[in-house]
């Protein structure tokens, strides 16, 4: 029986985060605010919405859930080359759960090689995707050479 290729679900916070990266941002905010999560791309004391997910959606929900795995247990990422690490907090915003999650960029003597793997889009996923403006539809991936 032939062994099945792991597969790796695309994550939200990690198309937040290379999005942010992309924009110069070193740090997303997500907050609650009139019913939405709001999602911010900072860099010092300047900062950019990018994305709104009402708080009651099946994104927001996964968005929060993702974003309390990262507090527990920092992730690495790869963005054009380079690798980044996200760190993440939460913290009390008038008595609702706020997200801090730090973009820092690995040093050249401190990266560990990131394996690729083919990259598939959930069922979920995909119904959620383009369903916030900031969010678009993703394209397919690649074919992967072996």
């Amino acid at each position: 029986m032939a062994k099945k290729s792991p597969q790796r679900v695309e994550s939200i916070v990690e198309r937040l985060a290379m999005q942010a990266i992309r924009l110069g941002a070193d740090l997303l905010e997500i907050e609650y605010k009139e019913g939405y999560e709001e999602v911010v791309a900072a860099k010092g004391e300047v900062g950019h919405a990018i994305a709104r997910f009402r708080s009651s959606s099946p994104e927001a929900v996964a968005l929060r859930e993702e974003l309390h795995g990262i507090a527990k247990k920092k992730r690495r990422m790869a963005v054009g080359g380079l690798q980044y690490e996200l760190r993440g907090s939460v913290y009390d915003s008038f008595g609702e759960d706020a997200f801090r999650v730090e973009l820092r960029r690995v040093p050249e003597g401190n990266r560990v090689i990131l394996k690729p793997l083919r990259t598939t889009w959930s069922r979920q996923f995909l119904e959620l995707a383009g369903s916030a403006p900031d969010f678009p539809y993703p394209e397919e991936s690649p074919p992967r050479k072996n």
